[in-house]
């Protein structure tokens, strides 16, 4: 990935920490790449004071969130744990730190008299989206769309929602770097609540990705030195191996002694969110089936979302109560609510405020002034009478007064507003990260019946051919849609093929080629089966949590569905068997929604499917006992 590299001249910290906030937000904005990085040339930091350095540290946080929030720019998160550990080390050490030599090396590019940055924003799409299908994960999409949904991300929004970011307005396609981003974390997760080390490659295998990344980007001086001395990396190879050691105290499961208890507390945590889904981990994670790994995928998104909920519900208190003080200062207009104050437009509007009110003031000094010359120092002041002199003082005095009361309320005004946006940023943030989590978690609780039909519909077709001997083709999406052809076909209506699995004797539902399983498959076909199946637990369970979570714009069930899922969903036992589970899972087949849908229905129709799925089964049988007939029959004239 390449673009133009801002060539400014470096600036001191002294002159950094002079400017104003709006000569802050510019020198922030002339330094920013067209990726959204900011590159700051700035040089002395170990010639201010730690007071110092921590006020600066806040105020280039604070203008990072005011260009965040501006949506005419392509706004990019500030490397805020890279500067908190700058200002950390030069604290300590009192020295310029030699890693950030290691950092710019690895962050700069050459040149390019050209910078497409849709272009290059999918080339990252499809990097990320290559690195979650190899190591397993679920895109939200096909990349075949990738272009289209880059081009029209409105067209799309619904289907993108479950991993938009609503801060990067601009970037609202960039969803497979979020998931991958997601998915990896999952993988660490994984491996840290069990105790296995992390198999990167270690320092070696660091310095052979960045030469990788370099090759395609052309960066052929940073190539030449790791050739020369990789050890030149270390410092920045050692940085992320602090920041590593963070995330693996931070992020896991607390209070647990081994993976034993770590299985534990993920039962109660989807427990308290009602998932009974049946689950076995492993200790090795790469032996786990894709249906339990997503489970416990599920547990890793629910440990978030309660991380987020428990920030938000304990710094409420303090957020109501300092959202109180200024609805009681009386000095926001109607227009200025919560979520306004918050935007860039305000920020850029209080400003304004400020400046003209400075301006105001100049200017009744200025007139003040001329009219003391006029009345009280000019030569010619006697030719103007007493009491209009004493008016013109008077009204040249009450001008300025109120210039200085304006600019007075003006400034209390924004330095409340600063004050309240500044010590509740974090609240708001994780408020908002609470609400796209639950559309995560609702997107991922859709996937599991999609996965449950993957590993079910190679069995069903090796074990049960003559179920869909008879068919002459798929149905398409729309004449699944159109009741009509439902009505002709004698089966049920099924839901859009983005958002369902279906594997039943007359319909049939593609899984995409991505989402194939990775091969244990062929251990699980040829199986006897025969036994008498009935629904499985897990579609079972997953229905009742799906449809607990119902969501408004989850699409129209049948009435079937709807009857069933009515019915209360009985406590499930321990964990099953493999072979249990494919024994449970070549039940009769349910269509599933990725979005939890809603739960409608009368005990009329559901008499009426039961009639009719009475009629379906004996069907089935008879077919099944005429296929027996036919089988011995063929054996007795061998």
């Amino acid at each position: 990935m390449s673009f133009i590299e801002p060539s400014a001249a470096t600036v001191s910290v002294q002159t950094l920490i002079a400017f104003n906030d709006a000569e802050l937000a510019q020198f922030m904005e002339k330094h920013r790449h067209p990726n959204g990085d900011f590159q700051l040339p700035v040089d002395g930091w170990d010639r201010i004071t730690k007071e110092e350095q921590d006020s600066l540290a806040e105020r280039l946080k604070t203008q990072q969130r005011a260009l965040a929030e501006n949506p005419t720019m392509h706004s990019h998160v500030l490397d805020l744990e890279q500067l908190d550990a700058r200002l950390g080390e030069v604290a300590a050490n009192n020295n310029t730190p030699t890693w950030s030599r290691a950092r710019n090396h690895e962050r700069s590019h050459p040149p390019t008299p050209f910078f497409d940055f849709e272009a290059d924003a999918r080339e990252l799409e499809m990097e990320a989206y290559d690195n979650l299908v190899k190591d397993g994960g679920r895109p939200l999409y096909q990349i075949g769309l990738l272009e289209d949904v880059s081009k029209n991300p409105d067209k799309y929004c619904e289907m993108l929602r479950p991993w938009q970011n609503r801060l990067d307005t601009m970037k609202s396609w960039f969803v497979f770097q979020r998931q991958w981003k997601s998915w990896d974390d999952f993988r660490k997760w994984q491996r840290d609540n069990r105790g296995l080390e992390d198999d990167d490659g270690g320092f070696p295998g660091y310095v052979e990705r960045l030469r990788r990344l370099w090759e395609k980007d052309g960066y052929t001086s940073g190539l030449e030195d790791i050739r020369a001395d990789p050890s030149r990396l270390k410092s920045g190879w050692e940085l992320r191996q602090l920041l590593r050691q963070r995330q693996r105290r931070n992020h896991r499961e607390h209070d647990c002694d081994g993976f034993s208890d770590y299985v534990e507390a993920a039962r109660r945590r989807l427990a308290r969110h009602d998932c009974n889904l049946p689950f076995d981990l492993k200790e090795d994670p790469k032996k786990q089936d894709k249906l339990t790994t997503w489970v416990e995928y599920l547990n890793f998104e629910y440990w978030w979302l309660d991380k987020h909920n428990e920030y938000v519900e304990r710094h409420r208190p303090h957020h109501d109560k300092a959202w109180q003080e200024i609805l009681d200062s009386k000095l926001l207009q109607s227009h200025e609510t919560l979520e306004y104050i918050r935007t860039f437009q305000c920020t850029l509007r209080h400003g304004a405020d400020e400046q003209r009110a400075r301006e105001d003031v100049k200017t009744a000094m200025s007139e003040a002034e001329e009219v003391y010359k006029t009345t009280q120092l000019d030569s010619h002041r006697l030719e103007i009478p007493t009491p209009e002199r004493r008016r013109m003082l008077r009204a040249a005095t009450e001008q300025l007064n109120e210039a200085h009361a304006r600019q007075r309320w003006v400034k209390r005004r924004n330095e409340l507003v600063t004050d309240f946006v500044n010590g509740t940023y974090h609240y708001d943030r994780q408020k908002k990260s609470a609400d796209r989590q639950i559309n995560v978690v609702s997107w991922i609780l859709g996937q599991l019946p999609l996965i449950e039909a993957e590993l079910i519909q190679p069995e069903m077709i090796d074990t049960e051919p003559h179920l869909t001997r008879n068919r002459k083709r798929t149905m398409t999406f729309d004449e699944c849609r159109d009741p009509k052809r439902q009505k002709q076909v004698g089966g049920d209506a099924l839901l859009p093929v983005s958002s369902t699995a279906v594997l039943s004797a007359k319909e049939e539902v593609d899984v995409p080629s991505f989402f194939a399983d990775d091969g244990n498959r062929s251990t699980q076909r040829g199986e006897a089966s025969g036994q008498r199946t009935r629904q499985s637990p897990v579609r079972h369970s997953l229905q009742s949590e799906i449809g607990s979570r119902a969501m408004s714009q989850g699409p129209r069930r049948s009435a079937r569905i709807a009857a069933r899922q009515d019915k209360p969903s009985p406590a499930l036992a321990a964990p099953l068997s493999r072979r249990q589970l494919r024994s449970r899972l070549r039940a009769k087949p349910a269509v599933t929604a990725t979005h939890p849908p809603s739960i409608r229905g009368t005990s009329s129709r559901a008499a009426s499917h039961k009639s009719a799925k009475d009629g379906r089964r004996q069907h089935v049988s008879k077919g099944k006992e005429k296929s027996r007939t036919a089988r011995r029959s063929l054996r007795k004239a061998t």
